[in-house]
């Protein structure tokens, strides 16, 4: 019906009594009880109320302050953007406090010496749970927004971003609190909102009038989390329990949950896990090979960067220098100095994976007498065709780095970049850059880096996020979780060289200079770190990248001299 505000109310008070009735007959079938009033119980009961009353008023000024003064401040509009990242949250906020409620008269009859090993499990297992929803509900935020609200409640999207991580400390909150209140320590229940609410407050009333809603978002995190962090060093204090218990799950956990391994063992569990292990021969190896040269074929390094751009026709002068300009500029800004294109003058080089030239081009004009190789014919091609178009003159060879076609000894320095980490025998590869090397000679060589921010958060982040919802999905639904499985080797591909790319591997430092052991000398440092590689990088300042690149960029740079 037609009933306006007071129509709402009256249908919320009508459910609520419904509900009420509909539980107490439930209880009364289960167990058989009446009503009486005791007096000493209801005086005690009290304070008790009073002070969770307080507890829960002060949660709903945390929650809400920060609406209260977008639509103080900014006006209605902009509350109504804002609302939308809210109704995000408050919907996040219904698994912690689902969880929570089913915590509580568990604590409450547990005895106290079991009391916070139950709940640690539980936000443990809670924490895994909201980390996939946030970063679900992050990645999501864009699309679904732009789709159900329209171009005009874009800015919601930035709160809502902004508003996850608050959401995600505010849902470990909620569980804690309920805790304590099974402990029956409703004090520490009001401390932990107190200081959320204040500290709400005073941050929205200085930011919001400056930075918007977005800055409301970013002050309420701040808030929640501050709170988690009280309430996690209450808990912490009194239950003897570890922070890292606290929040994160052990590897027998998810095994036993999800039937899978996200992160692996050693260096070769590691190496079959992505694609191979070192040292494979036979038939699988040269299936692998012939997959390697028909995916460049059909798709040659570069072709989808500077050939993306309708303006320059594909492989034409033009081209190929947009082709350049786009990875020494805005990929590799670093790239020059690692090659080293002007200190081979004179030197007898060999690309290993040379491409469609782009490098090699640069040594030939750097003075060197250059020699290409590649498993690709199409490569070799493309890079005979750049070089004639800027007149330049090497040697271009079609094989294979594990058998390089030349005598021990040929050349002063090999270069290699980006593309023994395709090879099912890496190790073999690098023996043979070693081979042909002069005594004396040196080699460049970048493989990708496990421990990359890249590879860590992008991809492995990205395969955990997909693995556990694909089999909490299959459970649900009583299908097999077999028909699900993914290999984390799969998904490296994918993300790294495109869908019909069927082998990348990635290396530890420590990997990588046991790789080239053989050399006398063996220097290795990591490189390489774009906004693009990573989603939270966008929000980082500049100027600590190149610091952050150092040691969690997405290339291991190792430089040998034989």
């Amino acid at each position: 019906f037609d009933g306006g505000p007071e129509g709402t109310v009256v249908l919320f008070s009508s459910f609520a009594v419904i509900s009420a009735l509909a539980a107490v007959l439930y209880c009364r079938r289960r167990v058989p009880f009446r009503f009486s009033f005791d007096r000493a119980l209801f005086a005690r009961m009290i304070p008790f109320g009073l002070k969770s009353y307080m507890s829960c008023l002060l949660a709903y000024l945390v929650i809400r302050s920060d609406m209260l003064l977008v639509n103080y401040f900014l006006g209605t509009a902009a509350a109504g953007v804002y609302s939308i990242a809210a109704q995000v949250a408050d919907n996040l906020l219904l698994i912690p406090a689902t969880i929570g409620l089913i915590l509580l008269p568990r604590i409450a009859s547990e005895a106290p010496r079991n009391q916070s090993a139950v709940t640690a499990r539980v936000t443990r297992h809670a924490a895994l749970v909201m980390t996939v929803l946030c970063a679900t509900a992050w990645v999501l935020a864009g699309p679904v927004i732009s789709l159900l609200y329209g171009p005009g409640f874009r800015e919601a999207i930035p709160a809502t971003r902004w508003l996850l991580p608050g959401i995600w400390a505010l849902g470990m909150n909620s569980i804690l609190m309920q805790h304590f209140g099974g402990q029956g320590m409703p004090l520490v229940t009001i401390t932990a909102p107190l200081v959320g609410a204040v500290l709400n407050l005073s941050l929205n009333a200085f930011v919001v009038p400056r930075f918007g809603i977005v800055g409301a978002a970013v002050t309420s995190s701040v808030a929640y989390s501050m709170m988690l962090l009280l309430s996690l060093g209450a808990f912490l204090r009194g239950g003897g329990v570890r922070l890292w218990d606290s929040l994160v799950l052990a590897p027998e956990e998810l095994h036993g949950i999800f039937g899978m391994r996200i992160w692996g063992g050693g260096a070769a569990e590691a190496s079959r896990r992505v694609g191979g292990t070192p040292g494979d021969t036979g038939s699988h190896d040269r299936d692998i090979k012939r997959r390697t040269a028909a995916h460049w074929s059909d798709s040659p390094i570069g072709t989808r960067t500077a050939g993306f751009d309708p303006k320059y026709r594909e492989f034409t002068r033009e081209w190929f220098e947009e082709h350049a300009r786009f990875r020494f500029v805005d990929y590799g800004p670093w790239m020059r100095d690692v090659a080293g294109f002007e200190r081979h003058r004179g030197d007898r080089m060999l690309e290993v994976g040379c491409g469609m030239g782009t490098d090699l081009l640069e040594f030939a004009r750097g003075g060197a007498r250059v020699a290409g190789l590649d498993l690709t014919k199409r490569h070799l091609d493309l890079a005979l065709r750049r070089f004639a178009l800027f007149g330049e003159t090497g040697g271009f060879y079609l094989g294979d780095a594990e058998n390089l076609p030349f005598r021990d000894r040929s050349f002063d320095f090999v270069y290699s970049n980006g593309v023994l980490h395709h090879t099912p025998d890496t190790a073999r590869s690098i023996r043979e850059i070693h081979r042909v090397l002069k005594p004396g000679g040196t080699t460049t060589i970048l493989l990708y880096h496990r421990n990359s921010l890249h590879y860590r958060f992008q991809i492995c982040g990205l395969f955990a996020a997909r693995e556990i919802l694909y089999r909490v999905a299959a459970k649900l639904r009583g299908r097999s979780v077999r028909i699900l499985d993914f290999r984390l080797g799969d998904h490296l591909t994918r993300m790294t060289d495109g869908e019909t790319n069927p082998l990348t591997k990635v290396f530890s430092v420590a990997e990588c200079r046991d790789l080239c052991r053989g050399f006398r000398e063996v220097r290795a440092r990591v490189v390489h770190l774009n906004r693009q590689d990573v989603f939270f990088l966008k929000w980082l300042p500049a100027s600590i990248l190149p610091a952050l690149a150092r040691r969690w960029g997405w290339y291991v740079v190792i430089e040998g001299t034989k």
